[in-house]
């Protein structure tokens, strides 16, 4: 995952102190970039006279129309907004505005090319208890356990020191995952690890088993930002590592089949070589070439089936919907599963066949090229999951030929 990096917005020494005009530049590419705006709390000294100074006319305009309690909250949040790049660009900016009741509001700012403005009101944030499933008596333990024990059939397992709230928003993401998704999921640990400078969130592979390690930028904007329509920041990061781990399970199944064909190969060879007779020898020479054919059927799927290098191929010459997901092929994927999943009408009018990748279920099927260089869908076939006790360090067929006879 992208490293979080604030974009601090300062306003004057006083709120009254207007910022210069800023002329409004062309959208640039990457239009659905996550975007985190500096925060700050309202001050005290934020009134009806320093925001109606503050802001000009085409910002007073757009607040109008708001419940009474949240003009100032939300002209305060458009303060700080409008100095920021992506709202100089025209691309709308998420913020969460907080009343003095303790409410959090999911608010969207966004300066059109005519220089007016528009504010859509999303309504309060997508947090805690409730939004989960659970009722405000229930204590954090109970919420912890109860989730651990609702994934428990689905093979997860919840490693670190996981607090019930970011647990409960990994819990909602996983309670949006189609049984199709949960069933290339199987096994998967989820890992709550500490502070990271760089990552927000990593999809890994240690030994024969895979998992996903959020560390603690993935949580620190949720009381800034959104993503959706009020889900909280942290479910772009979340969903993120998922699509990172649904593209790479068929290739992640099709390494192991190789690895067990390998390892079984080399010990055929082995035994062969150190045969004490010819005869030993011919007996074994079918379960020699039984051995060979496993290993290079199991070669040949998995250097010819590959759903990172499909969807690579597939969207070669498209935009990329973000900045990060120019990084790579499983970057642009992991990217464009989270706007599936937070913002899906966003994602269909910016690209409509990377929407119908998802909405069509090819994301989920295994790729394999064919002889005449075309891609058809092969079923990946049993052995999804991992073997109980790890397997053999991958190494290539040893090439130790034949004792003569």
């Amino acid at each position: 995952m992208a490293p979080l990096t604030m974009n601090p917005v300062t306003p004057g020494s006083s709120p009254g102190v207007r910022p210069p005009g800023v002329p409004v530049r062309p959208p640039l590419p990457n239009p659905l970039d996550r975007n985190i705006v500096g925060h700050a709390a309202m001050p005290d000294s934020w009134s009806e006279t320093t925001q109606a100074s503050a802001l000009g006319s085409a910002y007073l305009a757009a607040l109008e129309g708001l419940p009474a309690d949240e003009k100032l909250p939300a002209g305060w949040a458009l303060f700080l907004t409008r100095s920021a790049e992506d709202f100089r660009e025209g691309k709308p900016v998420n913020q969460v505005v907080k009343l003095k009741d303790g409410r959090r509001l999911a608010y969207t700012f966004q300066q059109r090319s005519d220089g007016s403005v528009t504010v859509k009101r999303h309504g309060e944030l997508r947090v805690g208890p409730a939004s989960a499933g659970f009722t405000p008596q229930a204590t954090s333990d109970e919420m912890v356990a109860a989730v651990r024990k609702r994934w428990e059939p689905q093979g997860f397992r919840f490693e670190g020191p996981w607090n019930s709230g970011d647990l409960l928003k990994l819990h909602k993401a996983l309670l949006t995952l189609t049984p199709a998704e949960l069933a290339l999921l199987q096994g998967l640990f989820f890992r709550r690890g500490g502070a990271d400078p760089e990552r927000a969130g990593v999809y890994e592979t240690e030994g024969w088993i895979a998992g996903i390690t959020y560390f603690d930028g993935a949580f620190s904007h949720d009381d800034a930002t959104f993503v959706g329509d009020g889900e909280p920041y942290s479910a772009g990061t979340l969903y993120h590592e998922i699509g990172h781990a649904l593209l790479a399970t068929h290739d992640v199944t099709l390494f192991h089949r190789l690895d067990r064909a390998i390892s079984a190969y080399n010990g055929v060879i082995e035994r062969f070589n150190k045969a004490a007779t010819a005869d030993e020898q011919t007996r074994m020479q079918p379960e020699l070439e039984r051995a060979r054919k496993v290993w290079e059927e199991a070669n040949a799927r998995f250097v010819h089936g590959s759903d990172a290098r499909y969807f690579e191929e597939r969207f070669a010459g498209h935009v990329p919907p973000t900045k990060y997901s120019e990084k790579n092929a499983s970057e642009y994927h992991a990217e464009a599963y989270w706007l599936y999943k937070t913002e899906p009408a966003r994602l269909r009018e910016f690209d409509k066949d990377l929407y119908d990748y998802f909405a069509s279920g090819d994301y989920l099927r295994h790729w394999v090229k064919d002889g005449a260089g075309k891609w058809q869908v092969v079923p990946v076939g049993p052995e999804l999951n991992p073997p109980a006790q790890p397997g053999p360090v991958l190494a290539p067929p040893r090439e130790i030929p034949p004792q003569a006879a």
